[in-house]
């Protein structure tokens, strides 16, 4: 850099020079060139000095970001990428576009965004919700984003992050039904999928006393066309999925309870591996602050009451 603003100046003045030594010139002449040659000389090095300010800044920036992937990637299963565990099956969370191979949904966008966020690329690894826990402890990914709602028992073994987005059980029901709370599902048929926190929500009731057939099922789409075939008298499940599922037939079924207490949805990693947790907090509190989660809940769930409040857990203020 030093030796181009040399060399420009120098040059500058070799010219000045011979132009002071051309006789056919005045004086005025000759100091009006020089003046020229100068100016031009000086634009050019300050034209040379932003550009190395610019190339400067931006290799220290993708430095910067090269070595925050490096330290993320410390504690990844692969360098460079964060593996997610997800059950692609669970609209709007997560589920197939119409060409039945790309995942899309509210989980993976936010697993994409956090990916970006970290500098990482995204693999996701589509897992059977029954085995999907297992999936983390053994290491097959780095951690689970596919609508994992906060127990205490959850807590105790796997490392939960904070909330990204409030949640709750509720019962849907057809409009002519005359169930209108919980309690009345006494004598009657409910569906939800096997080893959720709504299948353990039924499974309480049951234990204290309510008298209902509980039908498990793999998938929870497989709850909602039992409903609509009629051969259960409702499904419970959560609030986020289930508008979608019942789609066309959204008008002819409602919502009749709901638990009063959330059912916070959060990110789930193995037990030791608090460094990437934090990462991944880091990440996640960037994206509150950046407005991504809030765009995210108004494309998938059409307000942002589902993550209001949610962004004092990452630390956000």
């Amino acid at each position: 850099m030093k030796k181009r603003i040399i060399t420009a100046i120098l040059a500058a003045m070799m010219v000045a020079a011979s132009l002071s030594g051309c006789g056919s010139s005045t004086d005025s002449e000759t100091e009006a060139k020089t003046e020229a040659v100068t100016e031009a000389a000086t634009e050019a090095v300050q034209t040379e000095e932003e550009t190395e300010a610019v190339t400067e800044a931006a290799e220290t920036e993708a430095a910067e970001t090269e070595v925050a992937a490096e330290e993320v990637s410390d504690y990844t299963i692969k360098e460079g990428v964060l593996m997610v565990g997800m059950e692609i099956g669970y609209p709007p969370m997560e589920y197939f576009d119409e060409d039945g191979a790309t995942p899309i949904g509210y989980d993976v966008e936010v697993a994409t965004a956090l990916a970006e966020e970290l500098g990482l690329e995204l693999e996701i690894v589509d897992t059977a919700w029954d085995g999907i826990f297992a999936g983390v402890t053994t290491d097959k990914y780095d951690c689970i984003i596919s609508s994992v709602s906060y127990t205490e028992d959850r807590d105790e073994t796997y490392l939960l992050t904070a909330p990204y987005v409030a949640n709750a059980p509720v019962i849907v029901v057809p409009n002519d039904s005359d169930i209108a709370d919980i309690m009345d599902l006494d004598g009657k048929t409910v569906a939800v999928q096997m080893e959720t926190t709504a299948d353990y929500l039924i499974q309480e009731y049951i234990a204290d006393g309510l008298d209902t057939d509980l039908r498990q099922y793999e998938k929870v789409i497989n709850a909602f066309d039992e409903i609509k075939a009629g051969r259960v008298d409702a499904v419970c499940t959560d609030s986020v999925v289930a508008s979608y599922y019942l789609g066309d037939d959204a008008s002819d079924y409602q919502t009749v309870w709901q638990a009063e207490e959330k059912e916070p949805i959060v990110i789930c990693l193995k037990k030791d591996n608090e460094a990437l947790e934090a990462k991944i907090n880091e990440g996640m509190a960037a994206l509150f602050e950046n407005g991504t989660m809030a765009e995210l809940a108004v494309k998938y769930f059409g307000t942002e009451d589902v993550i209001e409040g949610l962004a004092e857990g990452f630390g956000v203020e």
